[in-house]
């Protein structure tokens, strides 16, 4: 424990008496999205109250209908609340066994509220310490089996597919609250990404932990043209978690992603129900090993668990993903659908940037896999997985389906993806929970399959070929069958045997092939039709029809394509025959020699019928 003065700036939530007078705080039981109202206060209350605080000297950072997210120093929350803060040491988990000291905040006294602010606020409170799920130059060279990004994530996501019809997220905001972001580094500068960088505590331009910056590249893949908005949540004091969720909702994103997970917290509960409520789609990893987190197991998140691909191109259950149901409720299977993860002992899979020197950075370097990554320890790479890299890769697939239909709304981007996804049936969870056929508690709905779900929101249409009905070819009659036996009389053995063997000759038991020749088939001659413009606006349009000449007859049925023609090939045969048509035509009006006016034809080229000879 640190006593005495702290100069740190500190965070905390002030939560805000509701209009009904129900306090969110008391409620221990899990939130219903349809009586959030009951827990919010007065619009006016919200303005009232931050004006209160920023006058008693704290900076307001982050607010809602539900509460305040502010900083200051623990002397500012002395004076102002009678509270004494301290921080204790503890172990922050990224995973079964990653984990790293950090020094949050506590209060070891109950706040007091002021009475100027009674009217207006329930309570203070420090939110309770999450944790992360993990599991510059070239990236490193491996030599075990692993994916790198970004071609490996798009590719077995199948966002090629939705890349390859233009949906690569163009015009969609994405948010993703994590450790931070390191923008400069190498993989990021130079592709072309449109990220901003925000910061609910700390500083922006860092990512002490390391997390962030790996896990972004996996939704960046997805989604390479989304706008992307990271809002960095910790600093290595302060676990802001609310107040980094009501920043990503303020900036008007349409997917907010999370790959981390703590104690159950009423006024975050609140927060997420809310966002859903108006539009947003929020993406939770599901957790990496046994039990399932929260807030990855609310029913209103999509709840993201792991599948491995196997090199023979098949998927099975990750086991370093987490599945199953959380006991806050008993009815909620995790996850609903998958992302790629690694296996045991330690999810490493995926090859990821992340800061040099960074906590993550060096988590796995100076072992061998599968114990270690085998990258250095300051390089600014990481190789790992877990459900914090399959949780960007579905909200990337949720930002695609929304470039190509913006109107959809969470429920039916969750839908879509389950109802799309590959299913996994092989393998296992770390949990023990067995795949099976069709959606399961190990994998959910299955692994993601983003190509798909965007055919189902913006089908494919492509024109039709024009079909082009020939005569049938001429059907020679078939060869005989049987063939005439062939002498098989031998004379008769004589009683006594001259010395040798006796041979009868060989009957013919080959039947010459009946000489049948069919004639050829006849080469197809199309009509294409060709329609003469009139000389008058009142005259009627004179139809003519054009035959294919023999030589492109021949050239089309030498392509094998005799069942189809492209509008390209059928325009190319009118073009062919259109002069010689059109003279034909005008000819057999007798106006030959007064107009000539389809745009391709020069002159007819048969004396009296040249227009240029016209009197």
């Amino acid at each position: 424990m640190t006593d005495g003065k702290i100069d740190k700036q500190i965070y905390a939530e002030v939560v805000l008496r509701s209009k009904t007078g129900t306090s969110l705080m008391k409620n221990t039981a899990p939130l219903s999205a349809k009586k959030l109202f009951f827990y919010q206060a007065e619009a006016s209350d919200v303005e009232e109250a931050c004006k209160k605080l920023s006058d008693a000297g704290f900076s307001v950072i982050a607010r809602s209908q539900f509460g305040i997210s502010i900083v200051g120093t623990g002397e500012l929350y002395k004076k102002y609340f009678n509270t004494e803060i301290v921080q204790r040491p503890v172990k922050t988990f990224y995973g079964r066994e990653m984990a790293a000291e950090i020094n949050p905040f506590f209060m070891n006294k109950t706040p007091e509220v002021p009475v100027e602010l009674a009217p207006l606020v329930d309570t203070l409170y420090i939110p309770p310490t999450g944790y992360f799920l993990s599991g510059e130059g070239q990236m490193p060279t491996l030599s075990y089996y692993h994916l790198r990004p970004p071609a490996d994530i798009s590719r077995l996501t199948n966002a090629d597919a939705a890349h390859a019809r233009g949906f690569r997220g163009t015009g969609v905001k994405v948010a993703m609250i994590d450790s931070g972001f390191v923008a400069d580094h190498d993989y990021y500068s130079g592709r072309g990404y449109n990220i901003t960088v925000h910061a609910a505590v700390g500083d922006p331009t860092k990512d002490e932990i390391g997390h962030g910056t790996g896990i972004a590249s996996n939704i960046l893949a997805i989604a390479p043209e989304c706008e992307f908005h990271f809002v960095k949540m910790i600093d290595g004091y302060n676990w802001a978690s609310v107040a980094a969720f009501r920043l990503a909702v303020s900036l008007g994103v349409k997917v907010i992603t999370c790959s981390w997970g703590q104690s159950r917290d009423p006024v975050l509960e609140a927060e997420i129900q809310a966002a859903v409520n108006s539009g947003i789609t929020v993406v939770f990893a599901c957790g990496n090993g046994c039990p399932i987190g929260w807030p990855g197991c609310m029913p209103e998140v999509i709840s993201v668990g792991g599948a491995y691909p196997r090199q023979d191109g098949t998927w099975e259950a990750a086991t370093y993903a987490s599945s199953g149901v959380n006991s806050l409720y008993p009815n909620r299977h995790c996850p609903d659908i998958s992302g790629i993860v690694g296996h045991l002992p330690r999810g490493i899979f995926i090859v990821m940037p992340t800061q040099k020197g960074a906590e993550f950075d060096g988590l796995f370097s100076g072992s061998k896999f599968p114990n270690g990554d085998e990258t250095g320890s300051a390089d600014g790479w990481l190789v790992a997985s877990g459900t914090s890299s399959a949780a960007p890769m579905v909200a990337g697939g949720a930002a695609l389906l929304l470039n190509a239909k913006s109107s959809l709304i969470p429920a039916e981007i969750k839908q879509m993806l389950m109802d799309t996804a590959i299913d996994v049936n092989q393998g296992f969870s770390p949990c023990g929970t067995s795949v099976g056929v069709g959606s399961d508690s190990a994998t959910g709905a299955g692994m993601i399959d983003i190509g798909a779900a965007v055919n189902k929101v913006a089908p494919s249409v492509c024109p039709v070929a024009p079909k082009i009905i020939c005569p049938a070819p001429i059907m020679c009659p078939p060869a005989p069958k049987i063939c005439p036996p062939g002498p098989i009389r031998c004379p008769p053995a004589p009683k006594i045997c001259p010395p040798g063997p006796i041979r009868c000759p060989p009957a013919p038991k080959i039947c010459p092939p009946a000489p049948i020749r069919c004639p050829p088939a006849p080469l197809p001659s199309c009509p294409v039709p060709v329609i003469i413009p009139p000389i008058e606006p009142e005259d009627p349009l004179v139809p003519v029809t054009i035959m294919v000449p023999k030589s492109t007859a021949e050239a089309w049925m030498a392509s094998g394509k005799q069942d189809e023609l492209s509008p390209e090939d059928a325009h190319q045969y009118a073009l062919q025959a259109a002069e010689e048509a059109y003279c034909a035509a005008l000819e057999e009006l007798g106006m030959a020699g007064e107009y000539s006016g389809f745009p391709s034809v020069k002159g007819c080229k048969k004396g009296a019928f040249d227009p240029s000879a016209k009197e």
